[in-house]
């Protein structure tokens, strides 16, 4: 297995326990955040459900002459607050219906895709997993359908990974999240800490897209330097503002790939950060005074505030 292929893994197992951590809400910021890539990801389920169901069709055969795609037709789901068109493709002389989406459902609700994420990201073979599947859901599905489901969505997120970025993003984002990752080594296993970095660009408009994801064991200068050159030879040659926390080795990185980029801490960090230094008592007064001093959007006001808040 290549580093390509091993990175795709670890973002995999790291996304399931972002939404794992994030607790009952996880499905609503999930489906936030991949609103706009829904189509693609629910498209390769349903192809992957297709090649794996065609193949054991033509294994149980007489003559698999017999057994081909005949044409496809659209469909019209709704995922989040989003209609997606989905293309379904039919198989001459069979009428079984998908099973990822059933002939009259509407809805594609984000347990299903969760459920499917963590299943993929544990040990367990295809035949456990599609057993695992017909338990939670009570319809059955091929070992075959869930490698073809699998494969296909890992090819999806390959290609979104290493997709050309526009240089169309005057602001970038940039948060990790630390994580706890059991791994096996020499035989046994053993948790070792992996951080996920999110990286959201704000285009020219004011929009926010998440534009990259990226694994890392420690943070350094020369982690950030890689993850940086990645974005500029995707196509982001330059940016006008920098925003994260204090995170270790950056500020070097953005020196030598940005250099003419503003590297600023992120505002809720920066409140965070201040409120560890005062007692829980005053805390409150604290947090109120200092939000309206950073969040006063004229001058003179920010000025006042800023000496209320000495006093």
């Amino acid at each position: 297995m290549n580093s390509k292929d091993e990175q795709m893994k670890q973002i995999q197992k790291l996304i399931v326990e972002f939404v794992k951590q994030f607790g009952p809400s996880s499905g609503k910021q999930l489906l936030n955040i991949t609103d706009y890539i829904a189509k693609p990801v629910l498209q390769a389920l349903v192809d992957g459900e297709h090649v794996g169901r065609l193949e054991l069709l033509r294994e149980n055969a007489d003559n698999d002459e017999n057994v081909y795609q005949n044409g496809s037709y659209a469909r019209n789901v709704k995922w989040g607050q989003e209609e997606i068109p989905i293309k379904m493709k039919r198989i001459c002389g069979e009428n079984q219906d998908s099973q990822i989406i059933p002939k009259y459902q509407r809805i594609i609700h984000d347990k299903f895709i969760l459920d499917v994420l963590s299943l993929a990201s544990t040990r367990l073979s295809n035949n456990e997993i599609a057993d695992q599947i017909t338990a939670m859901y009570g319809f059955k599905v091929s070992p075959s359908v869930i490698s073809n489901c699998i494969r296909t969505v890992q090819e999806e997120v390959r290609d979104w990974h290493d997709r050309s970025l526009e240089n169309n993003y005057p602001i970038i984002m940039i948060d990790g999240k630390v994580f706890k990752i059991k791994t096996e080594e020499s035989g046994r296993s053993k948790h070792v800490n992996k951080t996920l970095y999110v990286v959201v660009g704000m285009n020219a408009d004011g929009q926010k897209e998440l534009i990259a994801l990226y694994v890392s064991n420690t943070e350094s200068t020369t982690e950030w330097m890689n993850i940086l050159v990645n974005l500029k030879e995707r196509g982001l040659s330059e940016t006008c503002i920098i925003v994260s926390d204090g995170l270790k080795g950056l500020k070097e990185a953005i020196e030598n790939v940005y250099p003419k980029a503003m590297h600023i801490t992120c505002t809720v960090h920066m409140i965070r950060n201040a409120a560890k230094y005062v007692s829980h008592s005053m805390k409150s007064d604290f947090l109120r005074d200092l939000k309206k001093h950073i969040w006063s959007r004229q001058l003179r006001k920010r000025k006042k505030q800023l000496w209320i808040f000495k006093k």
